[in-house]
């Protein structure tokens, strides 16, 4: 996990990656359906962010907050859905090991 967490830490704004950290460890993400090989999750703030992350290798994903939209770059609900995708792809994994 500390690969991926890095890589978010890397791409991410440092403001924006700090504020999806928080949203991350209080559980602010929460599991949708998946959708066209997109993780889907519900991610909170004011307003409740969609946001979809790429279930693949590669890191990627999509918000609809003005900040993603302006600036191009991840924002703090999209980090926090990444960490989470993150987080439960290891702990599939580990347990699929066992």
């Amino acid at each position: 996990m500390a690969e991926g967490m890095e890589i978010i830490r890397r791409i991410t704004p440092e403001e924006e990656y700090n504020a999806g950290l928080v949203i991350f460890r209080q559980g602010g993400v929460h599991p949708l359906e998946d959708e066209n090989g997109f993780l889907r999750y519900a991610v909170d703030g004011d307003p409740r962010r969609i946001v979809r992350v790429g279930a693949t290798t590669k890191l990627s994903g999509r918000c609809s907050c003005d900040f993603f939209g302006n600036v191009h770059k991840p924002c703090r609900h999209l980090a926090a859905a990444m960490m989470q995708a993150i987080s439960c792809l290891l702990y599939t994994s580990d347990a699929a090991d066992d």
